[in-house]
């Protein structure tokens, strides 16, 4: 249970995220390793594949878990991501600064967050803890001027409540319910009480500890909308290597016009239902190393849809059905170059220079 509101802490945290300048100064005795990373496309000379032009548009791929942009992180000892400094290349080829996003932290060791400033977006934003370093409150600042906040507040063992606001008042409140069910089954429920929203999300779990199933319900002012579950199996180093989620929505509201008359009539009717499937497999550091997604959607009639006409549309690797990743290590065991292949044959080339301290 702890486990599930510590998560729900970090995810308000970086849900409501957002300066310092250029001269703003790091700790250098915190560093210990600093990564620069520069994507490239990748061609083919002869017989060997080598770098082409830079690629500053991949960013963070939630699909990898990774983060392609040309950037230079500097870590602590703790692995905590202390600065972030976006670079590109000038036409003459020497790194150019651009902005860059600076972290502290109350605890490093537990890897607790105080603040982060984006230069970027000139924002500026407070995580408020207690003295166990729990999330007490969110101040996220614009400039100078305070323009939301959330305050957490912890009822008991099972319940939080986080209200919102922004500056014209309270914007919404959320009741997350954390209940343990036969032993490692848990069940959470997230209610926004401003749109009479409900959700609950069950937990299962083996006896080594492994998520292996999750179930999650939306109900619309008290009536199912939504419901959907995932499968995790085939775990390998405690990284599942198969994943079935399936989806549905009870029903889809849309409004249809007549010819030329104003009115509107209501339309409710079953939304497609939708299975994906997906592969992974992991080299033996632990990292991805292949990629497979097989989607199925069936009409109202149960047919299955076509999705391959999709492939045209996908750019980069998040929308891919599939790629390859292919890493160099060094004696770290941090790898310092990827290559990528997607499923359209594309090709990227991703070199991280590592420096430890």
């Amino acid at each position: 249970m702890n486990k599930l509101i510590g998560l729900i802490s970090v995810l308000l945290v970086f849900t409501i995220i957002g300066c310092l300048n250029r001269n703003g100064e790091i700790d250098n005795g915190l560093v210990s390793k600093i990564i620069t990373t520069k994507t490239y496309d990748a061609k083919i000379e002869f017989d060997s594949l080598v770098i082409g032009k830079p690629q500053t548009w991949l960013g963070y791929d939630e699909t990898i878990g990774e983060d392609y942009s040309w950037s230079r992180k500097h870590f602590d000892k703790y692995n905590n991501l202390i600065l972030e400094e976006k670079i590109r290349t000038k036409p003459n080829g020497e790194d150019e600064y651009e902005t860059d996003k600076k972290y502290e932290y109350y605890n490093f060791e537990k890897g607790a967050l105080e603040s982060v400033y984006d230069h970027w977006r000139n924002e500026r934003e407070e995580i408020i803890r207690n003295e166990s370093d729990d999330v007490l409150e969110i101040r996220k600042y614009e400039e100078d001027s305070l323009i939301e906040k959330s305050i957490i507040n912890t009822i008991n063992d099972s319940i939080k409540e986080v209200k919102s606001f922004k500056q014209n008042g309270l914007s919404s409140t959320i009741t997350y319910i954390f209940n343990k069910i036969n032993g490692e089954n848990k069940t959470t429920f997230y209610k926004n009480e401003m749109i009479g929203s409900l959700e609950t999300i069950k937990y299962k779990y083996s006896f080594t500890g492994d998520l292996i199933k999750e179930i999650s319900e939306k109900y619309d002012e008290g009536k199912l909308v939504r419901k959907s579950s995932v499968d995790y199996s085939d775990f390998v180093n405690d990284k599942p290597c198969l994943i079935i989620s399936e989806n549905y929505d009870i029903e889809e509201r849309f409004f249809t016009r007549r010819n030329d008359d104003p009115s509107t009539d209501e339309v409710i009717r079953p939304h497609p239902f939708t299975r994906d499937t997906i592969y992974k497999t992991f080299d033996s550091y632990g990292n991805l190393k292949s990629f497979r997604k097989k989607s199925i959607d069936l009409d109202v009639d149960g047919k299955e849809i076509d999705k391959d006409f999709l492939d045209q549309f996908v750019e980069g690797l998040s929308g891919a059905n599939s790629f390859e990743l292919d890493y160099s290590y060094n004696d770290h065991d941090d790898w310092i170059k990827l290559i990528l292949t997607n499923g359209k044959g594309d090709k990227y080339i991703v070199i991280r220079d590592i420096e430890y301290k």
